[in-house]
């Protein structure tokens, strides 16, 4: 495959509910390890002025707190990776001696014409195509093609106003 043809790379592709999920998701995850580093920006923050946080932490006995705290965060961590190793070892332990991965099984190309009524050739067709998008009904199982592209067209998604796709 062709990096400047990989979805990464050609984000004008994506539909606008992908790109808000992706966005939302990005935005949420960046607040979240802010989050989880505000107590050692705190400390920093505090180490700066070092006669104020002399007063909050040891006069008035701050770091109390403070280790009171160390314990709770101790006891979590270590709960959630216990919690994980005995996971981990209780599925080494059942699945030591079985490997479940197996390949999946061959369809014929006779089922699969069969199964989606359609010719040979049509079928050949169809798997040559670089997009083919299919709308399935879900009473008959009737299959419908809305689009197919050749191996070396770059189509544009059905939902897409029609423009140049490829302005950068």
């Amino acid at each position: 495959m062709n990096q400047e043809d990989m979805i990464i790379n050609r984000p004008q592709l994506l539909r606008p509910h992908h790109k808000l999920t992706a966005f939302s998701l990005t935005v949420f995850f960046w607040a979240a390890l802010l989050y989880l580093w505000q107590p050692l920006a705190s400390l920093l923050a505090w180490s700066l002025n070092l006669g104020f946080f002399y007063h909050h932490m040891v006069i008035l006995g701050g770091y109390e707190g403070f280790i009171e705290l160390l314990k709770y965060y101790a006891v979590a961590v270590s709960t959630i990776c216990t919690v994980f190793l005995v996971w981990a070892k209780v599925n080494e332990w059942r699945f030591r001696d079985s490997n479940r991965r197996s390949a999946p099984t061959q369809t014929d190309r006779a089922r699969l014409c069969q199964s989606f009524g359609v010719s040979e050739m049509q079928l050949e067709r169809w798997q040559q195509c670089r997009v083919l998008v299919c709308d399935v009904d879900a009473s008959s199982g009737e299959v419908r093609v809305l689009r197919e592209s050749s191996p070396g067209d770059f189509p544009e998604l059905p939902s897409e106003k029609t423009g140049d796709n490829n302005k950068q």
